[in-house]
């Protein structure tokens, strides 16, 4: 009988608990479940409309994600007073597990053409943005704040590609994306002018051009020893100090059928070699 009573116990506790773990395994609010997606790996995929994005996830990595998603339409409005227009949409954005990054994915293989090595990656031509949530290479899961700073990173990319189609602007493109993810960290931890200029006193540049410096941050060969965000993201804070804080938005309205230096010398009067040279005695770099 006390084995019988138990049994039962035990049956009237799994019937209680059934509901909880129904609303564990809830699709939560405003999400819809897909299942299996042409192209994608897995059969568990989730997306969510927000007001100016589209997101996709899969089913273990949900509630991960959510908060980066419910945070996107903010990381939208961020770039747009940057940038200085609204970007057509929705904007979409790809969220991977550590062991199926992007690049495994058949929808985006082809377009990839075995690149690996990124956080975040914006498709040329498109408004689509691919996010690993994990490093497979280093087998090292992203933070939270890493996975919403890629997300606003990339969404700037989105932005820009919008206005920038030909080429010789990445040194460009990446300075405004690594300046805007200053954004999602605390007021207290973000870099501005002076903290730049403490951190590039007494550097001594290596390089010949901002375009030289972008294309040795994506030479996988190089031995990097420079932190590319920081050097970067101080040119911008440099031409907004200098040229105004709508410094950025100047150059982008003249961006459409131009070259970098045609749409420097349109908005500010000077083009990239010129404006170099002004960044490194700012900055005191030798």
């Amino acid at each position: 009988m006390r084995l019988r009573g138990l049994l039962l116990l035990l049956s009237l506790l799994a019937v209680l608990a059934l509901p909880a773990m129904a609303d564990r395994r809830r699709t939560p609010p405003g999400w819809t479940k897909l299942g299996a997606v042409d192209g994608l790996l897995g059969d568990d995929w989730y997306s969510k409309k927000t007001r100016t994005c589209l997101a996709y996830v899969t089913g273990p990595d949900l509630d991960y994600v959510v908060p980066i998603v419910d945070g996107l339409d903010q990381s939208y409005e961020v770039n747009a007073r940057f940038m200085g227009f609204r970007a057509g949409g929705p904007l979409e954005f790809y969220f991977f597990p550590m062991t199926d990054p992007g690049h495994t994915h058949p929808k985006f293989a082809s377009r990839l053409r075995g690149y690996t090595k990124f956080a975040g990656l914006a498709l040329s031509g498109t408004t689509v943005c691919l996010v690993n949530l994990g490093s497979q290479k280093d087998a090292r899961p992203y933070t939270p704040w890493e996975v919403e700073s890629t997300a606003r990173h990339e969404m700037n990319h989105l932005f820009a590609f919008q206005k920038i189609q030909q080429g010789g602007w990445s040194w460009f493109l990446e300075a405004i994306a690594e300046n805007i993810e200053q954004t999602v960290l605390p007021a207290s931890a973000r870099m501005g002018v002076n903290e730049y200029k403490t951190y590039l006193n007494g550097y001594q540049s290596q390089d010949a051009s901002w375009a030289a410096l972008t294309a040795e941050r994506n030479n996988d060969s190089v031995d990097s020893y420079r932190d590319f965000g920081k050097l970067l993201s101080s040119v911008i804070s440099f031409l907004t100090a200098k040229y105004g804080d709508d410094a950025v938005a100047k150059i982008l309205r003249a961006a459409p059928g131009n070259t970098v230096d045609q749409a420097l010398k349109q908005a500010l009067g000077k083009n990239a070699q010129e404006l170099e040279k002004e960044w490194k005695q700012f900055y005191g770099i030798r």
